[in-house]
C-alpha cells in the first residue's frame, strides 16, 4: 500500500493521513474557539505535544501562534489543502466532494 501512496501522493500512507488531521487542527484553531488540547484530540493526536510538534513541523509555526494569527482575521479561507482536507464523515479519497 505504501508504494502505491508513493506513486500516487509522492509520500506515504501515514504522511498523507496526518497531514489530514493536521489540515483539520488549522481550520479548527482559525475557526473556533476550542482550547488546543481538544483540538489535538479531536485531530487524532495522543498527546498535545506529538500535535505541536507535528503542526509546527508543517506549518512552520505553533498551533498557539496560529490561533493568534487567525483571531483577528475572522474572514481568512478555511479552504486549507484541499487534497487533503476531506470532510470528518467521507471514507475515501473522492476529490469532487471536497470542502
Amino acid at each position: 500500500m505504501d508504494r502505491l501512496f508513493r506513486v500516487h501522493f509522492s509520500s506515504t500512507a501515514s504522511d498523507v493521513y496526518q497531514s489530514m488531521r493536521l489540515s483539520r487542527a488549522r481550520k479548527l484553531l482559525r475557526s473556533t474557539n476550542m482550547n488546543l488540547p481538544t483540538v489535538s484530540d479531536a485531530c487524532g493526536f495522543t498527546s498535545y505535544a506529538s500535535f505541536s510538534r507535528a503542526y509546527r513541523r508543517m506549518f512552520g509555526w505553533s498551533p498557539t501562534r496560529e490561533r493568534r494569527r487567525s483571531s483577528g482575521d475572522r474572514n481568512t479561507s478555511m479552504r486549507l489543502m484541499p487534497a487533503f482536507d476531506l470532510h470528518p464523515d467521507q471514507t475515501q479519497y473522492a476529490p469532487d466532494k471536497l470542502l
